[in-house]
């Protein structure tokens, strides 16, 4: 998981109807987040990855351009050239 567990609980807490409604939405978008903003210590996860569309790990100073829509995903680097890259096309993408 990443995201952030607070040690104090929040100054302006939502009230619990809007709390619900905030959690909902956010299940919908992030599958699998664990949220609780109401508890005297806050938290907001959410599975590591779990948006990701494309994974690529490089080399400092060989990223490809964040904005190029093209990049292919390439993990060679963390699992090695023996694993099968799987390249996700625009059109799965968009589902």
């Amino acid at each position: 998981y990443a995201g952030d567990i607070y040690s104090q609980p929040l100054g302006l807490k939502p009230p619990p109807f809007i709390h619900k409604i905030i959690i909902k939405i956010m299940k919908q978008a992030v599958p699998g987040v664990i949220m609780d903003l109401l508890s005297d210590s806050p938290k907001v996860l959410a599975l590591s990855f779990s948006g990701a569309q494309t994974i690529r790990i490089d080399l400092p100073g060989t990223e490809p351009d964040i904005m190029d829509i093209a990049t292919e995903e390439d993990t060679s680097l963390l699992f090695g050239t023996s694993h099968p890259t799987i390249n996700v096309h625009d059109s799965a993408k968009r589902r």
